[in-house]
């Protein structure tokens, strides 16, 4: 009663429906925003995935995924199958990558496939027979054959031991040396000691810092002009411009078309993990609910994770 007392019932009804496209672009703006994607994906994925693609073993699920997009294609189809593997799709996408009828969303499971054949190729888990770059990690290794030609030269070039028992001994007398070493010198270092059989640090092992060094430090701090973070931000922006590429989520409706300020707020609350709580608590004309309704959900970019921070 006290609420409605103070507060209109208009001005409810509409703070209830900020909460809800907030929750809504908290849940799945992330997901929309690559699903408006997907149509520049489709430009060249079709032709990507007829590569001759094989698997080590362990990532033969990519290749099973990579047939059904490619007879998907050739039919000309656009819904999944039921059975199509879904595995390789990121957890954070569990509770939006299905339709409302229970389907796969299509759009979603060609991103999340590219990206995983993205991440597979840069590992090695997937490779291109006839690929000078991505190729089997079978095939930057030795063969047994050249290597039983190759292995004594090779031996001798890196000065090692052919045989393991003498590489074994070798490293145990380098162990006993060095330890041997360590202890012998141990009473005069000034860093560390050994006491009741454990390392015990004394101090950073750091060069010593004169006392004309110290001075010159404060000369060269107390010259030094103070610059505020957010005026730092406005000069790089000059610059190099960053904050075009900070645009409105899909759907999304800006209250005010003064955001550059909130926006500046937006950035140092996250990059510095302040939180916007706390930005709009110590920031001098930007509250909270300017940081929420304008900064967080209008500006930052769909594909930046903190887009989808908690506020």
């Amino acid at each position: 009663m006290r609420l409605q007392q103070q507060i209109d019932e208009s001005t409810l009804r509409a703070a209830l429906q900020d909460c809800r496209e907030f929750q809504r672009l908290e849940d799945h703006g992330y997901q929309e925003q690559l699903r408006l994607r997907h149509s520049h994906l489709r430009r060249y994925l079709p032709a990507f995935l007829k590569l001759p693609f094989q698997a080590e073993p362990g990532t033969q699920l990519l290749l099973r995924a990579i047939q059904i997009a490619r007879q998907l294609d050739e039919a000309g189809e656009r819904a999944l199958p039921e059975d199509a593997p879904t595995d390789f799709i990121p957890a954070a996408w569990r509770n939006s990558y299905k339709q409302p009828d229970g389907r796969v969303d299509k759009r979603l499971w060609d991103i999340a496939l590219a990206l995983s054949l993205r991440d597979a190729l840069r590992s090695g888990d997937l490779f291109l027979p006839e690929s000078r770059h991505h190729v089997s990690f079978a095939n930057l290794i030795y063969h047994e054959q050249r290597w039983r030609q190759e292995r004594t030269a090779a031996y001798e070039q890196l000065s090692l031991f052919q045989e393991t028992d003498a590489v074994v001994a070798h490293l145990c007398r380098e162990f006993d040396q060095t330890a041997h070493s360590v202890e012998q010198g141990m009473s005069n270092n000034l860093f560390a000691s050994v006491r009741n059989g454990r390392l015990k640090l004394h101090g950073r092992d750091a060069l010593e810092v004169t006392p004309q060094v110290a001075t010159l430090r404060r000369l060269i701090e107390a010259s030094l002009a103070r610059v505020r973070i957010e005026d730092l931000l406005r000069e790089v922006d000059s610059y190099c411009h960053f904050t075009r590429e900070f645009r409105p989520l899909g759907g999304y409706k800006a209250r005010s078309e003064s955001v550059y300020p909130s926006l500046l707020a937006a950035v140092i609350a996250h990059g510095t993990n302040l939180g916007i709580a706390a930005m709009g608590q110590s920031a001098p004309g930007v509250t909270v609910d300017m940081l929420q309704s304008q900064a967080y959900a209008q500006c930052l970019p769909a594909s930046h994770p903190a887009a989808r921070a908690k506020p």
